[in-house]
C-alpha cells in the first residue's frame, strides 16, 4: 500500500515537469513550395540539429510542402498560420508571397527568394522592418547574367529558349529584364511558358520548332521539382541548356551558373536558432550570396556535339570530362 502511494505522490510530482517540458517544445512550421525529397531542404534540417534543434525532443517541426502545386502551398500557408508557430521556415519565394497574405506578427525565415525587395517581403536589407528575413538567391538578378554565360559558351548562338512559367511571382519583371539582355547580346528569345508537368514535352517540342539554339530554365519550384526529367528532355531535344539551380547540374545538366542554394537553406537554420533564442526578424540583415559558381558537363557537351568556347570552360568552377 504504501509502494502505490509512493507511485502516485511520485507522478504526481512529476506531472507538472513534464507538462513544462511539453511547453517549453517550440514549434516551426515549415511551407516549402518543392519536396521534402530537395537536397535544399535536408540541408536545412541537417543544419538545425547541429545547432542543438531536434525534431521531437526540443522543438516540433511542422512540415508542409506543396510539391510545385500553388493550390496546396494556399492551403498549406493557411494552416501553417493557424496553428500559431514560435516561427515558420518558407521555402521558395511562392511559399514567401502566399505566407504574406495571411502573415502580420509570426517570424518568418525564407531561403530560396530570388528578390525580397520585389515581393514585398523586406523594404531594407540591412534592417528588414518586418517580420520576414533570411538569405536571398539574387536568381533574378542572375537571369540575364545566365543568358551572357549562355552566349559566351555558345558564340554563335541566335536563338534561345526560355522555359518559364508565367504564374512565378517574378514572372513579368523578370521576363523585361531577359528580353532586353537578349536585344543587348544581339540574340533572338523564344519564350514558352508552361504551368504543368503535362506539358513539358508539349513545350520542349515547340522550342525546338522555334528554332532554339540554347536554352535557359526559369528558377521556378515547378521546374526545380522536375530536374531529372527536364534535363532529359533538354538532352533529347540537343538544346544546350543553362540551369538556375545545381540539382539540374546533378541530375546530369549541361550548365549551372548560382549560388550554393542548399547552404543558403542552411543559413536559414542559423536565423531560425537566433529567433527561437528571442531575436526579432527585424533586426536580422538579408543575407546575399558570398559566391557564384559555374559547372560545365563537358562530357555532356561532347555527347550533344556542342563545342564550348574555352574561354568558358577556362571560368567555370567545376568541369566534368
Amino acid at each position: 500500500m504504501k509502494t502505490i502511494v509512493l507511485a502516485a505522490l511520485t507522478a504526481t510530482a512529476l506531472a507538472p515537469a513534464v507538462t513544462a517540458m511539453a511547453q517549453d517544445k517550440k514549434t516551426v512550421a515549415v511551407v516549402c513550395h518543392c519536396q521534402q525529397s530537395l537536397p535544399m531542404y535536408k540541408a536545412f534540417e541537417a543544419h538545425l540539429a547541429e545547432l542543438g534543434w531536434r525534431d521531437g525532443e526540443n522543438v516540433r517541426l511542422v512540415r508542409h510542402f506543396s510539391g510545385g502545386d500553388p493550390a496546396l502551398l494556399a492551403a498549406s500557408a493557411k494552416q501553417a498560420v493557424d496553428a500559431r508557430p514560435d516561427v515558420i521556415f518558407a521555402g521558395f519565394t511562392p511559399a514567401v508571397i502566399t505566407l504574406q497574405k495571411h502573415i502580420s506578427n509570426i517570424p518568418v525565415i525564407f531561403a530560396g527568394v530570388s528578390d525580397a525587395s520585389e515581393i514585398g517581403a523586406a523594404t531594407h536589407f540591412n534592417r528588414p522592418e518586418g517580420n520576414f528575413t533570411g538569405s536571398i538567391t539574387i536568381n533574378r538578378e542572375l537571369m540575364p547574367k545566365r543568358l551572357e554565360v549562355l552566349k559566351e559558351a555558345l558564340p554563335d548562338l541566335r536563338t534561345v529558349g526560355y522555359l518559364a512559367n508565367p504564374n512565378y511571382g517574378l514572372h513579368n519583371p523578370q521576363l523585361e529584364e531577359m528580353e532586353a539582355a537578349a536585344k543587348r547580346l544581339g540574340v533572338q528569345m523564344v519564350t514558352v511558358t508552361t504551368t504543368s508537368p503535362a506539358q513539358f514535352d508539349a513545350a520542349f517540342v515547340e522550342l525546338a520548332a522555334k528554332g532554339s539554339q540554347g536554352l535557359i530554365v526559369q528558377q521556378d519550384p515547378l521546374f526545380t521539382g522536375q530536374a531529372s526529367r527536364i534535363v532529359a528532355l533538354a538532352e533529347k531535344h540537343k538544346l544546350p541548356t543553362i540551369y538556375a539551380l545545381r540539382n539540374f547540374f546533378d541530375a546530369g545538366g549541361l550548365m549551372w551558373y548560382g549560388a550554393d542554394i542548399p547552404a543558403t537553406f542552411a543559413r536559414a537554420a542559423d536565423y531560425v536558432d537566433r529567433v527561437l533564442k528571442g531575436a526579432r526578424p527585424a533586426d536580422l540583415p538579408i543575407e546575399r550570396p558570398a559566391k557564384v559558381y559555374l559547372t560545365i558537363n563537358g562530357k555532356l557537351a561532347q555527347q550533344m556535339g556542342v563545342p564550348l568556347s574555352p574561354i568558358i570552360l577556362s571560368r567555370a568552377d567545376e568541369v566534368i570530362e
